[in-house]
């Protein structure tokens, strides 16, 4: 409206001024300009202040246009901080979740790993307590077996302390009555010239024996450089078969000298079982050796080779057990024949004193019938033979050893 009317005003006074002079009746239409002039600027003045309030409106609005642009662009900037923050955050979110699935997927591999790490461990374990269970069985039957052994051991001795106290008896007696006899048979000559020939074809250099008791040895201790127990109890009894001058006792035991000493299938044999109880005592020490460090050593590798070997020890030491009983049934049967031999000849023996006595007694007189001197040496002959074979078996005796 207001432009309209500021167009229209213009127009208006060039009209009224390009009009020239009219009838009357214009005249009074000319008197009345003045007052149209004052209408025109009341309505240029009031289109002006229309206009100029519009423009003060206009710049108002502007103004908050103005005010509200910056603070939609301050909103804006706003909004774009946080979105920015929020694409950090969404960014750093991803990144940890990244983060975590791959330590999931680190963690799912350690824990396989660990599983199966574990599940070998396990396998390794049972293996080790079969390992265990069978050396501890082995273990307890090789105590039981040694146990064994020393009762063996134990009762083997005392029958040979009973026998070595059978044997001083013996030769206390016969030492008596050997002493009694000569002292009789030297007031009759012709008699003691017959026991003067036999005591030339028998008697020899007084011998010393060996006497148990006067062995320097304890069970249980060390009698060699080696300190293997088992082998040195062993290698006792091969010691008791052989003479040594250290080892005598202090008096005569018997002056009937033994045949020479030519190694006889017997002596061999007892020697080679000897032999084969002392391997047999070093592989026994040799096995238990080889199971402790079975027990100790960590590493399955040579617990595998540990074992290998020990397996063929034990079959070593079964050959070697199977042998033992072998040598022994022989060396029995040749005790058994030496035995018999030794029967026949103490018979033959006692058959020849017999008849000897018999002939002194027919030719002596009625005091020597008394006393009968012929009897007397024939008891004490028999009793030295019984002597002697009792001590001969005694040093050919051998110890018995199971495995």
């Amino acid at each position: 409206m207001a432009a309209a009317s500021v167009s229209w005003l213009p127009i208006q006074l060039s009209n009224i001024l390009a009009e020239p002079s009219k009838s009357n009746g214009n005249m009074v239409h000319r008197s009345s300009s003045p007052y149209i002039f004052l209408n025109i600027k009341k309505v240029l003045d009031e289109q002006i202040q229309e206009r100029e309030n519009s423009k003060n409106e206009e710049s108002e609005h502007n103004q908050e246009l103005t005010s509200q642009l910056l603070a939609a662009e301050n909103k804006c900037t706003l909004l774009e901080k946080q979105l920015e923050y929020m694409w950090n955050m969404i960014k750093h979110a991803e990144m940890e979740r990244t983060s975590v699935l791959e330590k999931q997927v680190t963690l799912g591999r350690e824990q396989q790993h660990d599983q199966t790490h574990v599940q070998s461990q396990l396998v390794k374990l049972d293996l080790l307590e079969q390992e265990y269970n069978k050396l501890t069985t082995m273990q307890a039957l090789a105590e039981k077996k040694m146990q064994e052994l020393e009762a063996k051991l134990h009762e083997e001795e005392q029958e040979r302390k009973c026998m070595q106290a059978e044997a001083d008896e013996l030769q206390t007696d016969l030492e008596t009555k050997r002493l009694t006899f000569e002292d009789k048979t030297t007031s009759y000559s012709p008699i003691a010239r017959k026991v003067k020939k036999k005591e030339e074809l028998f008697w020899c250099k007084p011998h010393y024996r060996l006497c148990l008791r006067d062995m320097p040895f304890v069970a249980g201790k060390s009698t060699s450089p080696s300190h293997v127990v088992v082998a040195n109890v062993q290698h006792v009894p091969h010691l008791t078969k052989q003479h040594s001058r250290v080892l005598c006792h202090d008096r005569v035991v018997s002056n009937i000298p033994l045949a020479k000493q030519v190694p006889s299938r017997s002596n061999r044999s007892k020697k080679s079982a000897v032999t084969l109880q002392d391997e047999l005592g070093q592989m026994s020490f040799d096995h238990q050796q080889l199971a402790k460090l079975m027990q100790e050593s960590p590493d399955t590798e040579l617990k595998d080779n540990l074992e290998c070997e020990l397996e063929a020890l034990v079959g070593r030491m079964e050959a070697k057990a199977n042998q033992i009983p072998k040598v022994r049934k022989y060396q029995a049967q040749l005790d058994k024949q030496k035995l018999e031999k030794q029967k026949k000849e103490v018979r033959a023996n006692k058959k020849t004193l017999d008849e000897e006595g018999n002939s002194s007694g027919r030719s002596s007189g009625k005091d020597f019938a008394k006393l009968r001197p012929g009897e007397k040496s024939r008891k004490n002959l028999q009793l030295l033979k019984n002597m002697q074979t009792i001590q001969n078996l005694l040093q050919s005796s051998n110890v018995c050893w199971d495995y």
